[in-house]
């Protein structure tokens, strides 16, 4: 995560700001009590989730997403599909991709420079697919928002001081 990459902490332990490491503002969209807290130690802007990924949470997802990129160069947004059964992970998958990702991504171009991070923690697959949203960054497509699918894409780091720097954008990133 966020607070965990190597390099997030100085010499002595201190954990360096979300913005002094990235040179970069940033926010974070959750519901989880962990989350808020982690936001807070890194300095990032705090705004509460929903609690369903229903057609209406991920619209609303959408609009706080498109506010926050608004005053912030990232947003990161961790969601939990949490359903056991197969077909209702996959409609929450699709209702994520349909009324939330595609949205952003339409709006998102006529912002200018940003970075999104859409991190989906399928806990039934034991899988974390992420989707990053940004100016500049290379395309590696899925053809649906799927863990498997997003696993199939050429997109791997060797670890995740490699991940902080595509994503950021920023290859003098602590």
């Amino acid at each position: 995560e966020l607070g965990s990459l190597p390099g997030s902490t100085s010499s002595s332990g201190a954990i360096i700001p979300f913005q002094e490491r990235s040179r970069m503002s940033g926010a974070m969209i959750s519901t989880s009590f962990p989350f808020r807290g982690l936001a807070q130690i890194l300095g990032l802007t705090w705004m509460d989730g929903v609690t369903q990924l229903t057609e209406s949470g991920c619209q609303r997802l959408s609009r706080t997403t498109v506010k926050l990129l608004a005053k912030h160069d990232f947003v990161y947004l961790p969601l939990c599909v949490d359903r056991v059964e197969p077909v209702e992970r996959q409609c929450a998958m699709e209702r994520i991709d349909q009324h939330l990702l595609k949205p952003l991504t339409e709006h998102l171009a006529q912002l200018g420079e940003f970075r999104c991070l859409v991190a989906v923690d399928d806990r039934p697959s034991s899988t974390i697919p992420f989707v990053a949203l940004g100016t500049g960054l290379p395309s590696h497509p899925a053809v649906r928002l799927t863990s498997e699918a997003v696993a199939n894409t050429p997109l791997t780091f060797p670890d995740g001081t490699a991940a902080f720097t595509w994503l950021t954008g920023n290859p003098g990133v602590r």
